[in-house]
């Protein structure tokens, strides 16, 4: 099994995205304005940039950051898809797009510069301008602050996906969370209770083309070691054995072993956090895909708890559906 930590995608998706300040010294905003609605679809990113820009080092550097593949699914797709256009088509029209970055590369720039908007011309948006004078110092400024750039647009995905499922809870479903596990968590009206045990809850959203499931477990609380990769795997496969079965006979949900997986911790909520992704399969048939969870320690209650999204879709792009799983897990709240 290979363990891939990697450390950019750590800090800049996890660590920042919980401690995530619009208000940086770089950010320009208004709060007394009503903007329009932002439009572009989930995951997409317009690029303002000369043609030739695009060709060359500054084009290269922006791909290989906004459009490299999301860790930990089954077949390549980009973190953003990219639309470039040069400044001269930049229409009122396409201002309200939700994530824009504007490269403005000109010998008559004298000063350099770095602004990251939010809400520039509509909402919920945000806006990354980089002005430089040339190619080199373009790339220069690009890799400075390649962290913040990447995080900005990542956590803004994530922030409207929190938002918007705020807005559609089931309220039978959070009174059921509540009492049986003392937690709170946005999940959409459109996810039934599938199945419910003691310590253990199942959740899903079930279409033609698509299922999306979330899984709820505690266990008492011994040691951190128990937070461990290895142990976190273990549990995880114990847990899908026992309560998702396939198709077939004997058949039932297991974690890839083969796969790479992603592991990181941090602090939120005064709590320890483990997020872990990789990709499930069903043991003794043909169906996988990619899963994301959270894990965390409820000291009150001397206990762990789980909370697990997973995916399956065939062979339509997962990217989205993963990542609005990953946003409704980052709600989870435990109750007093």
């Amino acid at each position: 099994m290979t363990l891939k930590l990697n450390k950019f995608i750590k800090f800049s998706s996890y660590l920042l995205f919980l401690f995530f300040i619009f208000s940086v010294n770089s950010c320009s905003e208004n709060n007394k304005n009503i903007y329009p609605a932002a439009i572009g679809k989930q995951g997409n990113l317009l690029l303002v940039m000369s043609n030739n820009a695009w060709k060359k080092a500054p084009g290269k550097v922006l791909r290989k950051l906004l459009a490299k593949d999301v860790i930990c699914l089954p077949q390549s797709e980009p973190e953003f898809r990219i639309s470039q256009m040069p400044a001269s088509a930049f229409s009122d029209m396409f201002k309200r797009t939700r994530n824009i970055f504007i490269a403005k590369i000109s010998s008559k720039i004298k000063k350099s510069s770095f602004v990251i908007f939010k809400n520039k011309w509509s909402a919920p948006q945000i806006v990354v301008s980089i002005q430089a004078n040339n190619y080199d110092d373009f790339v220069k400024i690009f890799n400075e602050n390649s962290t913040k750039i990447f995080s900005v647009f990542i956590n803004a995905e994530k922030e409207r996906i929190i938002k918007s499922y705020s807005k559609q809870i089931n309220p039978t479903t959070a009174k059921i969370l509540k009492e049986k596990f003392n937690i709170s968590i946005s999940i959409p009206k459109r996810f039934e209770l599938y199945d419910q045990k003691e310590n253990f809850c199942w959740l899903r959203y079930e279409t033609q083309e698509l299922s999306q499931a979330i899984l709820i477990w505690d266990y008492p609380y011994k040691d951190t070691s128990e937070l461990k990769a290895k142990q976190l795997i273990a549990m995880r496969d114990s847990i899908t054995k026992m309560r998702i079965p396939g198709p077939l006979d004997n058949s039932y949900m297991t974690t890839e072993k083969k796969a790479t997986f992603d592991y990181n911790n941090f602090m939120f909520k005064n709590r320890y956090n483990v997020i872990m992704k990789g990709l499930w399969k069903l043991e003794n048939a043909f169906m996988g895909g990619p899963y994301v969870s959270i894990t965390t320690i409820d000291e009150k209650r001397n206990r762990i708890i789980t909370v697990d999204g997973f995916v399956y879709a065939g062979k339509k792009d997962k990217r989205n559906y993963i990542r609005q799983l990953e946003a409704i897990l980052y709600t989870l709240d435990i109750k007093n």
